[in-house]
């Protein structure tokens, strides 16, 4: 079997908030995959949809890791854990 992967995060190390469910694509997408996925454009070269659109078009979730952490002042004595959720579908 063929896979496609994708990834995206949810960019709450770059930002004091809590998570709010909105996943921001890694990288450049095309514009076929904008398409595909009905990529939301949040402000120029931000790509944006939720956990649930993505299964809704067939991507299986296979992995959430870690990728950054916020540290800041207004962090309420913890921090916000970003993470990368990597997402396939067979082709």
């Amino acid at each position: 079997m063929k896979y496609r992967y994708i990834e995206f995060n949810d960019r709450t190390s770059l930002r004091v908030t809590t998570k709010d469910g909105k996943l921001y694509y890694v990288g450049r997408p095309s514009e076929e995959l904008i398409g595909e996925l009905e990529l939301e454009e949040e402000k120029p070269g931000l790509y944006k949809t939720t956990l649930a659109a993505l299964g809704e078009k067939g991507w299986e979730l296979q992995f959430v890791t870690p990728c950054g952490v916020n540290f800041t002042k207004h962090s309420w004595g913890g921090s916000s854990i970003e993470n990368s959720y990597i997402f396939r579908k067979m082709i």
